[in-house]
C-alpha cells in the first residue's frame, strides 16, 4: 500500500533497504507467521522484538530521531505506529489509540508525540502537499518516473496515516490529527497504475470538502 513493490524488491536484492524499514515490515507480517519461533500467544505480539529492533535504529536513549528525515523513515514509522496500535489496542492501552512511546522537550518540559506525528513532519519537509502538474511527455526518463514514484508513496503514507487516524476517532472518541490538511491533498493513484509506475497525463482525483 506504501511501498512500491518493484521498486523496493530491487532495492532489496542491492541491499538498498535501510534495516529499520525492513524490520517494521516484519513487525506487521510476524503476526501472521506460521514459524513456530516467531509465533506468539496472543499472535499480535509476534512483531514486538522486530518494532523494538527498529525503534533502537531510529531513536537515541532519549527519543531523539537520528535516522534522516526521508521516505523511508516516513514509511517505517507509519508501519510502527499500526504496529503499535495492532499491539496495543485504545481499550488496553493508556494512549487511547494514539500510542506515544517517544518522548522529547519542549519549552524545557518532557512531552510525548507519537510515531505518526513524526511521520507527518517529514512529509511535510518532503512538501506532500505541494500539487502536482501532470508533464505531458512522449518518454519519461527514468529519473522522471523514479520522482513520480517516490511522490505517489509520500502521498500514500499519508493517506495511511489519516484512514487509520479517522478510524480511530470513530471507533475511540479520539481527535483526528490530520483534518486539516487533507482536503488539498490528491488522493493515491490506483494500485495497477502505481505498481507499473504507469506515466499519466491526467490531473489526480481530489477530495472535495463543502462548506457548512
Amino acid at each position: 500500500m506504501i511501498i512500491h513493490k518493484p521498486s523496493f524488491s530491487a532495492s532489496l536484492s542491492h541491499n538498498r533497504v535501510p534495516a529499520y524499514l525492513l524490520y517494521t515490515v516484519c513487525a506487521l507480517a510476524a503476526p501472521l507467521s506460521k514459524q513456530p519461533r516467531i509465533r506468539t500467544n496472543p499472535a499480535r505480539n509476534a512483531g514486538q522484538p522486530f518494532a523494538q529492533a527498529a525503534a533502537s535504529l531510529m531513536f537515541d536513549s532519549v527519543g531523539r530521531l537520528i535516522c534522516k528525515p526521508n521516505l523511508a523513515t516516513a514509511q517505517a514509522l507509519c508501519l510502527l505506529q499500526m504496529h503499535e496500535t495492532i499491539v496495543k489496542p485504545s481499550w488496553t492501552s493508556r494512549y487511547r489509540g494514539k500510542t506515544a512511546p517517544i518522548s522529547r522537550r519542549k519549552f524545557g518540559q518532557l512531552i510525548n508525540i507519537s510515531f505518526s506525528d513524526i511521520a507527518l513532519q517529514i512529509l511535510k519537509d518532503l512538501s506532500v502537499q505541494k500539487p502536482d502538474i501532470p508533464v505531458i511527455t512522449p518518454i519519461p526518463s527514468l529519473e522522471f518516473i523514479n520522482s513520480a514514484i517516490e511522490r505517489e508513496c509520500v502521498r500514500r503514507v499519508f493517506w495511511l496515516i489519516h484512514f487509520v487516524d479517522l478510524m480511530s476517532s470513530i471507533f475511540f472518541k479520539t481527535s483526528p490529527i490530520t483534518k486539516e490538511t487533507e482536503p488539498t491533498l490528491r488522493l493515491p493513484a490506483d494500485e495497477t497504475s502505481f505498481e507499473l509506475a504507469v506515466h499519466s497525463t491526467v490531473p489526480g482525483i481530489y477530495i472535495l470538502r463543502l462548506s457548512r
